[in-house]
């Protein structure tokens, strides 16, 4: 007899979950920019990390790594994180030739207001909606 599948549990791979909290993180904070998901073997050369935002353009592009970001943590922790820049950066005028500081306090504190809405305010379930 073949085991039963429980089709409402079926767990989406790394890179769909990454992009169906994209979708979420746009609805609930627009950043003004069209940003997507690219993935690369490996970023940083010998000093790996995790991702970074790029602009190609007047899109953004979140780059995440596939060997730091293969586990759910990680990919969706930098997921927001790039994100969080991505909003940083919809802001930068053409004055700052879209140029803001790295981490200013600014990042930190829309970088925690997303994360605290995503690990205790059910961010994470509403996200599986989109």
């Amino acid at each position: 007899m073949g085991r039963s599948c429980d089709v409402s549990v079926v767990r989406l791979c790394v890179k769909d979950r990454c992009e169906q909290i994209l979708r979420w993180l746009k609805h609930e904070y627009p950043c003004g920019r069209v940003v997507k998901i690219g993935w690369r073997k490996q970023l940083g050369g010998k000093k790996p990390y995790d991702g970074e935002t790029t602009r190609r353009g007047k899109t953004l592009w979140i780059m995440l790594s596939r060997r730091e970001c293969s586990t759910y943590k990680y990919a969706i922790d930098t997921v927001i994180h790039e994100y969080a820049h991505c909003i940083q950066w919809g802001m930068a005028t053409i004055e700052t030739n879209d140029k803001v500081p790295h981490h200013p306090p600014s990042f930190w504190a829309q970088y925690g207001e997303i994360r605290d809405r995503f690990d205790h305010d059910n961010g994470s379930e509403e996200s599986r909606d989109f």
